[in-house]
């Protein structure tokens, strides 16, 4: 260097350790520490800062970085803590495992592997049977935005797991599988809940939510070096025309002002790239009706904008997998959500591609093409049917409970008001136990902003009641309900000697193309075999009462007969009041509906698949038939009763 820019460095004496500089940084990390371990008076600082990797998420946060947050990689970290259930145990624990072990995630297409730290080919049923018993497991999504430069993920995923054993101070049980399914390669990581002595793992909320996603940013950017500047604005580029959110969105957010975002000139080369940037970005916004542009630099987004953005990021997913899946769909094809709670009528289709809704709750969707064309993408909750199976989606009215009906009776009699005071005057008969429901009841919508409650107890109850509670139930349904017809799809079906999804399909009803033209040849063919087996006449078209029986009769017999033969126990119909118990051993898909086995060493039943009763699958219960059907409860009579 020269002239007035010439400097002399000063060196300090070797081992010094940063003078008072140095030491005021120790002394505020000292601090923080101490607060830590003394406690916070916060309700929210208390919750977060209980368990492991508090204060390695609170040094996270405060520890200076090596460089801008502009230029470090970018990592998205997502957690959940599954819950053993009270009614299935572990079992969602094992399926998670095999969930994240599916087929087609690897680069080739093929099943996914496991692995832990030590071998690349972990023992996945020894960690399920190790997890079976525990109270809770953590599950992580891992998803770097440079992965791809990765040639392998395993050491890359490894070293983090160590590092998150060192930021926890314990040993972790831990297995994981890459999934190379999507664009964006990520890996799937599920923790074991318990410490090595065999209490329970509690990790603190900070670390969950942002200390290991900033332990993998700084662990990618070690590895591949900080963004340059580059490299960054690429990336912005890149971004500009995506239907989904971006980073450019989120800094759009963080500059707009009630919606309103300003981008006057600025006077530096960087700054106007930037605002150029920004500007591409809102005029894409502005294409897809987000944003409208009020002045040369003034521009004001969507309410709602970035919801809207979300939701496309999730259809082009969507859309993305189905043409995947289903090689003969048209990508300019609608794909529309079904909603059962406002559905009018049942729709039969066939299942094209089936999806993930959450992968951390292992909640799916499915792709169904209905006979008249159109294509509905529909949320599963549990029991998600193959491709290639014929299903009807049935509606789903959410209603008020009958509390909430009560609830807004005495508001109206009370000016909109309700409070025990007022319910006990209302209905002096009533009990306290009674009373608390509907007080519970009221707690459970405010907290969905439904109502409203006052200092002293009493409760807002707006004339719209009724409708926030059927809202909120409806909200609360997961997924919707889907019927299997046809396990193995139109295989069959023509001659069959049961009932058929077939049997009810109005040939107006199709379209003459796709699944609509296929079931449309099906049911001719089944017309033609029902005539000839003499359930129906030479002009009749429809199935009489006692034909169904029939049909009915004649497939449960054949199940019967089938399961008595393979096992030597006897088939036990249930009469009006009778009762049996026994193992519910699995499920049957029938044309009469879903059927449920229950067995014992001697004997065993057929009844008809009620909502949760998959919860009980393999274990004991009791059946009894009543006139309105068939209740079941786990446990031999002890439990829950459904």
């Amino acid at each position: 260097m020269s002239g007035d820019n010439r400097f002399t460095p000063k060196l300090g004496r070797p081992g010094n350790a940063g003078g008072r500089h140095q030491g005021r940084f120790l002394q505020h990390m000292a601090k923080e520490v101490a607060r830590l371990r003394k406690g916070v008076k916060s309700t929210r600082r208390k919750s977060a800062g209980r368990g492991r990797g508090a204060i390695a998420g609170r040094m996270a946060q405060i520890r200076p970085q090596r460089f801008a947050a502009h230029r470090m990689r970018r990592v998205v970290v997502k957690s959940f803590i599954a819950r053993r259930s009270a009614i299935t145990g572990g079992g969602n624990f094992r399926e998670h495992v095999s969930y994240i072990m599916r087929d087609g995630v690897e680069r080739d297409g093929a099943r996914g592997v496991a692995y832990d730290r030590e071998d690349d080919r972990a023992d996945a049923g020894a960690f399920k049977a190790r997890g079976s018993e525990d109270r809770h497991q953590f599950r992580f999504i891992v998803s770097a935005e440079d992965a791809d430069r990765l040639s392998d993920l395993k050491p890359h995923v490894r070293r983090l797991m160590d590092g998150m054993e060192h930021d926890l101070e314990t040993r972790l049980d831990w297995i994981a599988v890459d999934h190379h399914d999507t664009g964006q390669p990520h890996t799937h990581i599920i923790v074991r809940g318990k410490e090595p002595d065999g209490s329970d793992l509690v990790i603190a909320r900070d670390y969950l939510t942002d200390g290991l996603r900033r332990r993998a940013c700084e662990q990618m950017t070690d590895t591949l070096g900080p963004r340059s500047e580059l490299e960054i604005l690429r990336q912005r580029g890149l971004e500009i025309d995506k239907d989904r959110m971006t980073e450019t969105d989120r800094r759009l957010a963080r500059l707009s002002h009630d919606n309103l975002v300003e981008l006057a000139p600025t006077n530096s080369v960087r700054g106007e790239i930037d605002r150029n940037l920004l500007i591409r970005r809102l005029k894409h916004l502005a294409s897809l009706r987000l944003a409208t542009r009020l002045s040369q630099d003034r521009w004001a987004l969507r309410d709602g904008w970035r919801d809207d953005l979300a939701e496309m990021g999730r259809q082009g997913d969507v859309i993305r997998t189905v043409a995947a899946q289903w090689k003969d769909h048209d990508p300019g094809h609608r794909i529309d959500r079904w909603d059962a709670s406002i559905a009018d009528a049942p729709v039969i289709g066939r299942v094209t591609a089936t999806g993930a809704e959450d992968e951390l709750r292992t909640t799916r969707w499915v792709a169904v093409e209905a006979l008249d064309g159109r294509v509905w993408q529909v949320s599963v909750a549990d029991n998600v049917p193959p491709i290639g199976a014929v299903v009807e989606l049935e509606p789903r009215k959410a209603r008020p409970r009958q509390a909430d009906r009560t609830i807004a009776r005495i508001a109206a009699l009370n000016g909109g008001r309700w409070s025990e005071d007022i319910h006990v005057q209302a209905e002096p008969d009533d009990s306290s136990d009674y009373i608390n429901a509907h007080k519970r009841r009221l707690e459970a919508l405010r907290r969905a902003g439904a109502v409203s409650r006052d200092a002293s107890g009493v409760w807002t109850i707006g004339g719209d009641y009724l409708e926030q509670a059927r809202r909120y139930e409806a909200r609360r349904e997961t997924g919707a309900p889907v019927r299997v017809r046809a396990m193995r799809g139109l295989e069959g079906q023509s001659r069959l000697r049961a009932l058929s999804f077939l049997d009810d399909v109005e040939i107006g009803s199709t379209i003459d193309r796709g699944f609509g033209g296929e079931v449309r040849q099906a049911r001719l063919h089944r017309l033609g075999f029902l005539r000839e087996q003499g359930y129906l006449g030479p002009e009749e078209t429809l199935l009489s009462p006692t034909a169904r029986s029939r049909l009915a009769d004649e497939e449960l017999n054949a199940i019967a007969n089938t399961e008595a033969l393979q096992t030597g126990r006897a088939f036990r119909p249930l009469g009006l009041g009778d009762e049996m118990d026994g193992k519910l051993e699995r499920i049957l898909e029938t044309g009469q509906g879903r059927l449920g086995l229950v067995g014992n060493e001697k004997t065993f039943t057929l009844v008809p698949w009620r909502s949760g009763m998959d919860q009980g699958l393999g274990r004991e219960l009791t059946v009894k038939r009543r006139t309105h059907g068939v209740d079941w409860e786990l446990g031999r009579g002890k439990g829950l009763s459904r």
